[in-house]
């Protein structure tokens, strides 16, 4: 919106308030003023549309896999490893806490790892994880 539609707006809202202060009596007329407003938006709905200009779209979708971790994997595989990234081919690293560990998840666990992960995001986003070792 350009700054001569800002002013005139503003102008428009200030009149609408003195006559409806007129009107009314301040209080009232405070209340009234939602009708001659913009709508409101949901403070949800606004931080939504921020976040989603503010940060990519596949960022988003890791972070609710890292948040989900442990319901994705299970408690036990949750505690000893960790998501440290996602690429743009759908690969997902993951940092494990001791090679028995790494070895245990790189079985037939991880596809089911993969599917829960895919099923979780609606999509087909994952296509493989690489584990490497914690702290590195």
């Amino acid at each position: 919106m350009s700054a001569l539609a800002k002013d005139k707006r503003r102008f428009h809202q200030k009149m609408y308030h003195e006559i409806l202060k007129d009107w009314y009596g301040e209080e009232r007329a405070k209340a009234e003023m939602t009708h001659y407003c913009p709508d409101s938006l949901k403070v949800s709905e606004l931080v939504d549309k921020i976040m989603n200009k503010a940060v990519p779209e596949e960022r988003l979708r890791f972070m609710s896999i890292k948040e989900k971790w442990q319901k994705l994997v299970g408690i036990q595989l949750g505690k000893v490893s960790e998501p440290i990234t996602l690429d743009g081919n759908g690969i997902i690293l993951v940092a494990v806490s001791h090679p028995a560990w790494m070895r245990e998840m790189q079985g037939p666990v991880k596809n089911t790892i993969i599917a829960n992960i895919n099923k979780e995001l609606g999509e087909e986003m994952c296509k493989d994880i690489k584990y490497i070792p914690a702290g590195r």
